[in-house]
């Protein structure tokens, strides 16, 4: 491979990366104040626990349960750039659900120690969170428990409750789900298994560059005016192997594995082929293409395993240290 392959290649993933962090560092930019949602539990209390049990009754306030009763534990983190505060009034989240849907309870059961936050009183569909300043790193976690007339899946959870903000610098809360320890581990092996094929998928591409000396000649039967070219190899018996090749990679894979080759001693060879083709073939260009392929299944398959592992020890360590 010559300097120029290997600058085009390097310019090729150079330009994915910095494209790839340029929207991020853009992103970021506009929006320095970041708000997350960690989903923590989501349990239909009365559809897959009560009713599976006779004897068991769900009551509030001394009153029996009818809908669907869930139970809901989240946290809201700030995992931006700044510190989220305001010089006029205060910093709020509002928890609304659809008309259908009320809050029984909720409660605040633990948050970072010098965060002041408190529940605001709201129509039954929502819930409103207050602070005044929310700083970077800090969370609060809630519970609640929901009267819904269905049953609540966990990956409807985000078209039922809705999370909505008026803080300046601030962009929409985003909806994270994090990994249990057991997911952690597995995504991690995977992990490691993607970034060791890609290393190896690499440094094949090298060896093969390294051990790649130039493209073979062709040769062609100029006694006979015969138009097939072959290529050329010589045996430790000191005969000429001869296999029909053309400029078509399929051709060439075809008579690879069903064409017979050709035996004939040194003599004959010189006597009747001559070179029919200097042209370089393609070599170097397979090998490009394999380089771009393994680029791009790191940036599809290990970088997502990269980022959902990276986000979820962020959000455990801000969770454990003021825990």
């Amino acid at each position: 491979m010559d300097l120029n392959n290997l600058i085009g290649i390097a310019g090729f993933l150079a330009t994915i990366i910095f494209g790839w962090l340029s929207i991020g560092l853009y992103n970021r930019k506009k929006y320095p104040g970041k708000i997350s949602y960690v989903k923590l539990a989501v349990v239909n209390l009365l559809n897959d626990i009560a009713n599976n049990f006779k004897d068991i009754k769900l009551l509030h306030d001394n009153h029996p349960i009818k809908n669907n009763l869930v139970y809901l534990k989240g946290a809201f983190i700030n995992n931006g750039d700044i510190d989220i505060k305001t010089s006029i009034g205060e910093n709020s989240i509002t928890l609304s659900l659809p008309t259908d849907y009320k809050w029984v309870d909720f409660t605040i059961t633990s948050h970072s120690d010098d965060l002041d936050c408190k529940i605001s009183q709201m129509p039954e569909n929502k819930k409103k969170i207050s602070f005044d300043i929310f700083k970077k790193d800090e969370f609060t976690i809630f519970e609640g428990l929901i009267d819904a007339p269905q049953k609540i899946e966990s990956d409807s959870f985000d078209s039922i409750v809705k999370f909505n903000h008026r803080i300046e610098n601030t962009s929409k809360i985003n909806v994270e789900t994090i990994l249990d320890a057991k997911s952690l581990k597995s995504k991690s092996f995977m992990r490691k298994m993607l970034g060791g094929y890609i290393i190896l998928g690499l440094l094949l591409c090298v060896l093969a560059f390294m051990m790649h000396d130039g493209s073979p000649l062709r040769y062609h039967n100029f006694m006979e005016n015969m138009g097939t070219d072959y290529s050329a190899s010589i045996t430790p018996q000191n005969e000429i192997v001869l296999k029909e090749t053309s400029n078509n990679f399929f051709s060439n894979i075809f008579w690879e594995i069903f064409d017979t080759p050709i035996k004939i001693s040194k003599n004959e060879f010189c006597n009747s082929y001559k070179v029919s083709n200097y042209q370089q073939n393609n070599h170097d260009y397979i090998i490009i293409a394999e380089l771009i392929v393994i680029a791009l299944f790191a940036i599809l398959l290990f970088v997502p395993y990269y980022m959902q592992i990276r986000k979820t020890k962020r959000i455990n360590k801000i969770l454990q240290n003021h825990a």
